[in-house]
C-alpha cells in the first residue's frame, strides 16, 4: 500500500524537483526502517539521593552460613558465584581456593586444587560461568592461564594459555569472550574468539590509572540480563555485547562527585599523586556496581567512609547510606564489602566476631534474622549476609 501511494504521488506531481525529492525518500526507505528497528535506546541517567533516615520496612534482610570443615576453610570471600543450586565461593588473597556449597551452604568439594599440574592452578582470582557450554572457569593469574571444568560432577576439563593480561573474563554471544584488566594502551575491554584469539577492543582508554583502590574483578560482571562493566573513576555503565559496548546508565550521588579524567591525566603525567588528591577534595575513590533483575545496587568510598547505594529499577528511585547509618537503623553486625548477588539480593560477609561481642554487651539485631545470628559460635563458618532493597 505505502508503495502504491507513492507511485501515484509521484505520477501526478509535475514539478521534477518533486518527483525526485519522493523518489528519494522511496529509494531511502529501507535504510530509515533499519535505524528504526536498530535505534539507540537513550542513556538512562540514574541519581542516588542520600536520604536521612531509613525506612527499615523496605529492607528485606537473610542469612546464610557456609558449612565449616577441616577440608573448607578460608581465610575470606573475594567472589560468590551462584549457578542454579549451587554456590561458587572464591579466596583470591589468602587461600586461593574456591569451594562448592549447595544451596543450604554444606560443602561439597573443593573446585580442582593448588599447584601447577592438571586442573591446578596458583593464583585464582576470579571465576565465570559458560552457561552455553556448562561449564565454570577459574582465570589463574599466577600462570596466565584460564581453566575449565564441568558444572555437572566438577570435573577438569581443560586449561587455555591466554596471550594477554587479565583480571576477568565474561562469556558474551556468539561464542566470544570479553576480558578486562588486559592493560592495552588503546581500550579497557578485548572481546576474543573461545580460542582467546583477540577480535576487536572496545571502549577507549581515557586513563590508565596503575593503581585501583577496591576491586579489579567487580568491573566486569555477567548478571541475568547483561553483562555490565564500568571504568575506574568514571560514572558510566556499559552493557557489553559480543562485538559491541552499549552505554546503559551514567550514574551521580547527591553531595559526592567522581574527579575528572582531565585532573586525573595532568597529576599522572606530572607523576603527582592523584590519590591523595582524591582523598584531599573529597572525590569518590572507588565504586562498584551490582547487577540484578529488579535493583542496582553499589558501594562507594570516600573520606574513610564507605557509602551503600539502592536502585529500584520497578520506579526509578535511588537512594544511599553511610554503612555506618545501615548497621544502626537496620541493627546488623559488622560486615565486610559485597562478594555478589544472589537473585535480587546483594550478598556481604558478616563479621562473626562482632557478632559474639554484640549479644556479650547487650546488643539487638533485626528481628529478621536475630534467631540465625545467635546461632553463631566460634568455630561457626562464615555467614553470608543478604541484603534486597524494596521502595
Amino acid at each position: 500500500m505505502f508503495f502504491a501511494m507513492i507511485f501515484l504521488t509521484i505520477k501526478n506531481i509535475s514539478n521534477s524537483s518533486g518527483q525526485l525529492l519522493l523518489i528519494s525518500i522511496l529509494c531511502l526507505w529501507p535504510f530509515f526502517q533499519g535505524c528504526k528497528e536498530h535505534r539507540v535506546e537513550p542513556l538512562q541517567n540514574i541519581q542516588f539521593v542520600e536520604e536521612n533516615i531509613i525506612d527499615i520496612a523496605r529492607f528485606e534482610l537473610s542469612t546464610l552460613e557456609l558449612e565449616a570443615t577441616e577440608e573448607s576453610y578460608l581465610h575470606g570471600v573475594s567472589q560468590f558465584l551462584n549457578y542454579g543450586n549451587l554456590f561458587f565461593i572464591l579466596d583470591n588473597v589468602q587461600s586461593k581456593k574456591i569451594n562448592i556449597y549447595d544451596e543450604s551452604g554444606k560443602y561439597i568439594k573443593q573446585l580442582g586444587s593448588n599447584g601447577r599440574g592438571p586442573g591446578e592452578y596458583v593464583q585464582p582470582w576470579s571465576i565465570s560461568i559458560d552457561r552455553n557450554n556448562h561449564r565454570i572457569a577459574v582465570l589463574d593469574v599466577g600462570q596466565n592461564i584460564v581453566l575449565y571444568y564441568d558444572l555437572d560432577d566438577f570435573s577438569f576439563i581443560r586449561a587455555d594459555h591466554i596471550p594477554f593480561n587479565a583480571t576477568k573474563m565474561e562469556f558474551l554471544g556468539k561464542g566470544n569472550i570479553g576480558w578486562y584488566g588486559s592493560q592495552t594502551e588503546n581500550a579497557y575491554i578485548l572481546i576474543t574468539d573461545s580460542l582467546n584469539n583477540i577480535i576487536q577492543e572496545l571502549i577507549p582508554r581515557n586513563f590508565n590509572p596503575g593503581y585501583i583502590k577496591g576491586s579489579a574483578t567487580k568491573n566486569l560482571s555477567a548478571s541475568d540480563s547483561m553483562v555490565l562493566f564500568y571504568t575506574p573513576h568514571s560514572p558510566i555503565l556499559y552493557d557489553i555485547n559480543a562485538d559491541s559496548a552499549k552505554l546503559k546508565h551514567h550514574v551521580s550521588f547527591e553531595n559526592f562527585d567522581f574527579p575528572s579524567i582531565s585532573e586525573l591525566t595532568n597529576f599522572k603525567e606530572n607523576n603527582d599523586d592523584y590519590i591523595n588528591y582524591i582523598k584531599e577534595n573529597s572525590y569518590i575513590q572507588f565504586c562498584d556496581f551490582y547487577d540484578t533483575p529488579t535493583n542496582l545496587y553499589c558501594n562507594f568510598f570516600v573520606d574513610k567512609k564507605m557509602y551503600f547505594g539502592f536502585y529500584d529499577k520497578s520506579n526509578n528511585r535511588a537512594i544511599y547510606h553511610s554503612k555506618d547509618k545501615l548497621m544502626e537503623f537496620l541493627k546488623i553486625p559488622q560486615f565486610f564489602n559485597p562478594v555478589g548477588v544472589l537473585k535480587d539480593f546483594l550478598i556481604c560477609r558478616i563479621n562473626n566476631v562482632d557478632v559474639l561481642k554484640n549479644y556479650e554487651a547487650g546488643a539487638v539485631h533485626n528481628k529478621q534474622i536475630d534467631k540465625e545470628l545467635r546461632a553463631i559460635e566460634e568455630d561457626s563458618g562464615f555467614v553470608m549476609l543478604l541484603i534486597k532493597f524494596n521502595d
